[in-house]
């Protein structure tokens, strides 16, 4: 088996991490249906201005996104959505040192909160610290064993540390879960080049 040259393939994975995030992110922002709000009396309001926050996120205005959330958060500084999505938005503008803090925040109130354990390990991902994003990742399996875009993520990670072989085994659990991904099964292939 051939090591992975990230030379040249490095962009082209860095896109596919990018892309699974934004992914794992529409999962999430889809599974909030209802707000948590921890400030019960400004229910309305604040359901309003956080629909606005992820109308402008989803239009990739992440400076404005971010002013809506700190409205949220004015309201309700406790709102964990609100607190990683922010975290989202900094980390789309390159600010991945603030992301992490606003990650933090939520994992202050929320230690298990997936979203935010996830997004954190992506951005430490991002600022080339791939064990502590590998530890992370971990992090997001013991309480999401079967989380698809954690595996593939994990995966990404280890190969950019020339651990092919060890990245093959997190791509084939993440192909054992949805063997029908034809980016999962593309990668693989990649991986085994």
């Amino acid at each position: 088996m051939l090591k992975m040259s990230f030379d040249n393939s490095r962009t082209k994975i860095q896109a596919f991490l990018f892309s699974v995030f934004l992914a794992s992110l529409a999962l999430l922002l889809n599974n909030f249906g209802s707000l948590a709000i921890t400030n019960p009396e400004n229910k309305n309001n604040i359901t309003e201005i956080f629909n606005k926050s992820i109308a402008l996120l989803n239009q990739s205005k992440f400076e404005e996104a971010i002013t809506w959330y700190d409205k949220v958060l004015e309201i309700d500084p406790n709102n964990v959505n609100a607190l990683n999505n922010k975290g989202f938005a900094l980390y789309n503008l390159g600010r991945y040192e603030e992301a992490i803090t606003w990650y933090d925040k939520v994992l202050e109130i929320d230690p298990k909160n997936v979203g935010a354990l996830f997004n954190k390990a992506v951005t430490l991902a991002s600022l080339g610290k791939q064990e502590e994003a590998i530890t992370w990742y971990d992090k997001v399996l013991e309480i999401d064993p079967k989380n698809v875009n954690t595996f593939v993520n994990k995966a990404l990670t280890l190969a950019s540390l020339d651990k092919q072989e060890e990245a093959l085994i997190w791509i084939n659990k993440a192909l054992t879960l949805d063997p029908t991904n034809q980016k999962i099964s593309q990668l693989k292939s990649q991986l085994e080049k």
